[in-house]
Formats: C-alpha cells, sequence, structure tokens
C-alpha cells in the first residue's frame, strides 16, 4: 500500500493541506462523539434509526447463533440485511464488550473522507484552493460527521465508497492486476455493507474494460490509426468503434479480475439467502420496502388517509388472509415474502398509476435536501420535540392540493418551520453543485479531467510540477 499512499500525496504541499483537513474534521467528530456519548450515553446517543438490528446481529454473529434478530431459540436467520455492517461491530464487542468503540473509531476512519474529497477535486478541477475549501467543507458539514458517528452502516460505507473512487483513479493511471483484485475485495465488502452497491458493480467493470494496461504500443492494435490512449470524443463513428474495441481486448482481464473477486463476496450470501429462503436474492430489502413504505404512501394518497393508517391496513390484510401472524412488519423481513410484496406492490401502483407519479415526483426534493434535520435535532436533545401534524405536510398536499394550506397553518411555526426553511437553502447548494459541473465541462483544462472520470481515461497523470 506504499505506492497507494504515495500516489494520494504526491508533494509536501499537498500533504500538509491534507493533514490540516484531517485534524479539523476529526477534532469535530470527536466534539459530537462526545457532545451524543457523553449527554445521551451508548443507546440513545449512538443507536439511531437502525442500528437496534445491526447491534443485535452483531451480538448473535459473536455468539454463534448466525445471522439472526431473535433473542431466544429458535435463532430465525434474517435476509433483509446484509452482514458487512454487523461484522464490522462483532469485531468491537468481541474486544471492548461494547459498541461505542465502533463509532470512535468511524470517527477517525470518516475524517479521511474530507481529505480524499479534497483529493478527488484536485483530480477533477486542478485548483488547490477550490479543493481545500471542498475539503474543509466537508470536514465541518454536520450531516456528514453525526451519521457517519451513529452505529449504522453510514459509519463505514461512506468512507468505502469515496475509498473505491479514489481506487479507480490509482487504477486509471497506471491498470494493474493487483489493482484491480483491491479494488474489487473493497466493492464486495462494500456490497456487504449495504446492498445499494451492488448496482455500482457493474458500472466499475465497465470502467475497467475501457482503461486498458499501458504495456507494449498499443497502436500496433489498430494499424494506421491514432493509439488508443488518446481521448476518444473527437474520433469518427468507425474509428472510435475500433479503439474502443482495441481497449476492451487490453482491459479485459484485469477487468474479470475484479469482477470475480466482487462476486466471490456477493454469491455466497446470495446463496445463503436460497438456502434459508427459497429466494436467491442478496437482500429482501427492496420489495419490503416498495410494499411497505411506497405503495403504503400511494394508498394514503388515494384514501386520504394518514401513512401510518394505511400501513396498518395492508398489514391487516396480510394477516387476516393468513400470510403473517401478528400484522407487525418484522415479518415481512423474510425474502419468501419476495413474490408475496412484489404482486400486492405493482398491483397498487398500477391501479393508481397517477398516485404513484406524484409520490415519486414529491421524493425528488430529498435527492438534494436534507429533511432530517429536524430530526437530528430533536433526537440530539438539542431542541425539544417538534409538535408534528398527524399526516405529514407534503402527503396532505398530495391528498388536497392547494385547500391543504388550511390545515398546514397551524403547524407552520416554531421549529417545525426549520426543514421548510432549509429546503430552498439545500436546493441552492445542489444548483451551485450543477453550475459548478457546467464551469468545469466548459473549460478547456478541466474538461480532459471530466472526460478522464466518466470515460476512465487520461493520456497524463494529473499531478504535474508546478511553478
Amino acid at each position: 500500500m506504499n505506492e497507494f499512499f504515495s500516489y494520494l500525496f504526491p508533494d509536501k504541499k499537498f500533504f500538509r493541506y491534507a493533514v490540516v483537513i484531517f485534524l479539523t474534521a476529526l477534532c469535530f467528530r470527536l466534539f459530537i462523539f462526545g457532545m451524543l456519548f457523553g449527554r445521551l450515553g451508548e443507546w440513545e446517543g449512538l443507536a439511531w434509526i437502525d442500528a437496534n438490528q445491526y447491534i443485535a446481529l452483531a451480538k448473535n454473529l459473536l455468539l454463534g447463533n448466525g445471522f439472526s434478530l431473535s433473542e431466544s431459540v429458535p435463532f430465525e436467520p434474517l435476509t433483509l440485511r446484509t452482514p458487512g455492517y454487523p461484522l464490522f461491530l462483532s469485531v468491537f464487542y468481541y474486544l471492548f464488550g461494547v459498541f461505542w468503540p465502533a463509532s470512535l473509531f468511524a470517527a477517525v476512519l470518516n475524517s479521511f473522507v474530507p481529505v480524499l474529497i479534497f483529493w478527488l477535486t484536485i483530480k477533477v478541477g486542478g485548483n488547490l484552493r477550490t479543493a481545500a475549501i471542498s475539503g474543509f467543507l466537508i470536514a465541518l458539514d454536520y450531516h456528514v460527521a453525526l451519521h457517519t458517528l451513529t452505529l449504522n452502516t453510514e459509519s463505514i460505507f461512506v468512507f468505502i465508497t469515496v475509498l473505491v473512487s479514489v481506487m479507480l483513479y490509482w487504477y486509471f493511471e497506471k491498470p494493474s492486476w493487483k489493482k484491480s483484485a483491491i479494488i474489487g475485495m473493497v466493492s464486495g465488502y462494500a456490497a456487504l455493507t449495504r446492498a445499494f452497491f451492488l448496482y455500482i458493480i457493474p458500472f466499475i467493470f465497465i470502467f475497467l474494460v475501457l482503461a486498458p494496461e499501458r504495456n507494449g504500443n498499443a497502436a500496433s492494435d489498430i494499424k494506421g490509426e491514432p493509439s488508443p490512449y488518446q481521448p476518444l470524443f473527437k474520433d469518427k463513428p468507425s474509428v472510435l468503434f475500433r479503439r474502443i474495441t482495441a481497449r476492451i481486448k487490453m482491459g479485459m482481464a484485469p477487468s474479470l479480475c475484479f469482477l470475480f473477486i466482487s462476486l466471490a463476496f456477493v454469491v455466497p450470501w446470495m446463496y445463503r439467502n436460497k438456502m434459508v429462503s427459497g429466494q436467491f436474492t442478496f437482500t429482501s430489502v427492496g420489495w419490503y420496502d416498495m410494499y411497505t413504505r411506497t405503495a403504503a404512501m400511494v394508498e394514503a394518497v388515494v384514501y386520504k388517509k394518514s401513512y401510518i393508517e394505511s400501513l396498518d391496513n395492508l398489514m391487516k390484510q396480510l394477516k387476516e388472509e393468513g400470510h403473517i401472524a401478528k400484522a407487525l412488519e418484522y415479518e415481512l423481513f423474510d425474502a419468501k415474502f419476495i413474490p408475496l410484496l412484489r404482486e400486492r406492490s405493482l398491483k397498487i401502483l398500477q391501479a393508481h398509476p397517477k398516485e404513484t407519479f406524484l409520490i415519486q415526483l414529491n421524493s425528488v426534493q430529498t435527492l438534494f435536501t436534507q429533511d432530517d434535520l429536524l430530526y437530528i435535532l430533536n433526537h440530539s436533545q438539542l431542541l425539544p420535540d417538534a409538535v408534528r401534524p398527524p399526516i405529514p405536510l407534503s402527503l396532505l398536499l398530495l391528498q388536497k392540493g392547494p385547500s391543504a394550506w388550511r390545515d398546514m397553518l397551524p403547524y407552520l411555526k416554531g421549529q417545525y418551520l426549520i426543514p421548510y426553511i432549509m429546503r430552498p437553502i439545500w436546493a441552492v447548494f445542489w444548483a451551485l453543485s450543477l453550475a459548478g459541473v457546467w464551469v468545469l465541462i466548459r473549460s478547456a483544462d478541466s474538461r480532459r479531467y471530466m472526460i478522464y472520470f466518466f470515460i476512465l481515461f487520461s493520456r497524463k497523470p494529473f499531478f504535474k510540477q508546478r511553478e
């Protein structure tokens, strides 16, 4: 890994910036950790949202009870979650008998994230000052810091994802089997940590295929044409096809190495789920969420109920039909329910296409806003719990249209206004990020690195001597 470290920190000036950003991020995270753990303790301070499930899974793994949420025999196998993060937690529980050291370790680990963002910003934009600002903004971002301190998958997944991006650049500079194997191992574990990354693996494979090995004279593969290492975007279609074909030939072997190693992490878990539930699947969370979240929200809009009432109704239907015993969500965790949940979800969504579209349209704003700020402030006990309406205002607006404002007004005051004040602020940040991307693309110098990022190729290493 000395080679990788040298690649990350090519000169003393860059290294000094990286150290300052790292220490800033670490101090900020340790302050938040002390505030949460010191005031609220391990459970209230660090075990947010789904953390209770990950903690239960880690304990059962360590005690030899398998991958289960059960507290007693029989320990029913779980297929909703993946084992990457529970395995991580189990190491700290084995060493210390408690889980808070895992959060402290995550504070250190994720202090490298702003450094890696700083590095990536230099790669894409080439401006040291802009990159430093980006690094410090991430270092002091309260959302990023807090979510990576809780005992949830974000505590390691954010770091792993950014690290994979950096490793891809490392590979593209000088492709090799060793690098593709390392990327495969990290990507495989990333998928075991959060199932979302499973969908990223095919894209990484394609990118690696298009990054040829730099040994020998590549131009000889396309006689009479320029080297395939030159940029592709100016070629005629016929030349472009031949050069891409040459790249694939040169990059296929290490790319297959990456794919084999990453799938070596994924496929055994899918086989395990097949053995315990009859479904060859990576996780049951997809159709579980589709039924208990999306379909329930659609019915809430259609029948003008709260989301909780709609979900309770869907669960009671399954109980009355004999599919489950207690009408509780955890009964649907098992992958054996995937066919049933798929059938019921699609039936609801197809019956109400308009409401389905509106629900998805309403969800778009969550891609570039942080609506959980009020929840964070309440859970951290920095603000008392807000008075919340029986039906969320966004859902009420979908149900009643403009007339819903009369029902909304009594709640649009005090701390409940925080998400609505912050939404336009986050939207401005998102718009500025798009403007930044556009500036990079329009820049003659930076466009090369944008193309390098998306096509995974560049003629020169980025770090070069500057006056």
